[in-house]
């Protein structure tokens, strides 16, 4: 859900909230769904003056996440009797989107996994569009990992796309995502079906394990700049979708603070982000609390798009820099420590 900011801010001032609405209508935790729908359309209605959502806020909106290797399985398989360099496999796929001709043949056979795969596009085929938001794609790496999610769609017999949203979660990936998205907006009908919108989602809390949180943040900062900065140059609409747990250590804390700590020129009036099963009640529970947290996510993208932070200083960013590649060697030395396990004992 997309609302946008009228009378005396700018029209392209923009919260999306479709994420949020989503963890509290399906969430099974201590509030049930129609406490949570009661409150939620309360607090929305306290804002129906300056603010105007463009979808039905009593319908349910479900996303589809998985990982990547299942769908590269699922095409490898297809490809079999080949193998393709990255560069082929874009072009392939391009080719394969374009064509009228079927990929999939009604009588081809599947293994396990890939019939698996291949039952989920069938089934968010035939559900109304109205019910599904994105389609997000876990452990992004490759700009072919984006591509085959967006061509199964088409196979399934999707008459409109779900918009694909890579999420890059660990720390090389991370530092990659800029290089994968510029091969993506490098691609004509991908920039032109998608009418140059595009949604990223940032991982919190695999790159925290993978790297440390200190050098985790930085990263997630830098990759944010640099989507950013790509996008801008290919004229591309980017939301970065930030996928923030409960915990600090999975991205958690104050989202007003988080907001505004965002590079600046990176909100640009829309934003999106996860809310965690365990945080829904102590946010939503009541028509206060969900009024307050609506007006703190309202405010927060605001204030961040209109007085967004300074830009780092070059000698800020080197001494980041160090910081985080000494945090990553301390911590990632802690699993090849013989003590490591110890500290963790397993109970029989």
């Amino acid at each position: 859900m997309v609302g946008s900011v009228a009378d005396g801010f700018p029209s392209n001032a923009t919260i999306d909230l479709d994420h949020i609405r989503y963890q509290m209508t399906v969430s099974e935790h201590k509030c049930s769904e129609e406490d949570v729908s009661i409150a939620f359309n309360a607090a929305l209605n306290k804002w129906v003056g300056p603010i105007h959502f463009n979808v039905p806020l009593t319908e349910p909106l479900y996303e589809i996440e998985e990982y990547d290797w299942e769908k590269k399985s699922s095409i490898d398989h297809l490809s079999a009797d080949f193998e393709l360099t990255e560069e082929e496999k874009i072009s392939f796929l391009s080719k394969e989107f374009k064509s009228k001709r079927p990929l999939i043949s009604k009588d081809i056979s599947f293994d396990k996994e890939d019939k698996e795969t291949w039952s989920t596009f069938k089934m968010i085929s035939k559900l109304p569009r109205e019910c599904l938001g994105a389609y997000i794609i876990s452990m992004s790496s490759k700009a072919s990992d984006i591509l085959t999610v967006v061509v199964l769609q088409k196979e399934a017999g999707m008459k409109s796309c779900l918009r694909t949203v890579p999420l890059f979660e660990t720390l090389s990936d991370l530092e990659n995502a800029h290089h994968v998205m510029q091969e993506i907006y490098k691609i004509p009908w991908y920039l032109k079906y998608f009418k140059n919108k595009q949604e990223v989602m940032i991982g919190y809390s695999d790159s925290s394990k993978d790297a440390g949180k200190l050098a985790a943040s930085w990263a997630q900062y830098c990759t944010q700049e640099k989507l950013q900065e790509l996008s801008n140059k290919y004229k591309v609409d980017l939301t970065l979708f930030h996928g923030r747990g409960g915990s600090v250590g999975r991205g958690g804390g104050p989202i007003y603070e988080a907001l505004l700590s965002q590079p600046p020129g990176t909100v640009n009036g829309r934003t999106r982000v996860t809310e965690q099963g365990e945080i829904i009640q102590q946010k939503y529970a009541t028509e206060s609390l969900a009024e307050y947290t609506l007006g703190t996510y309202i405010g927060s993208v605001l204030e961040a798009t209109l007085a967004p932070p300074i830009k780092p200083k070059k000698n800020w960013r080197k001494l980041m820099n160090t910081m985080s590649t000494v945090s990553t060697n301390a911590y990632r030395n802690n699993f090849f420590n013989k003590e490591f396990l110890s500290l963790f004992p397993i109970p029989f």
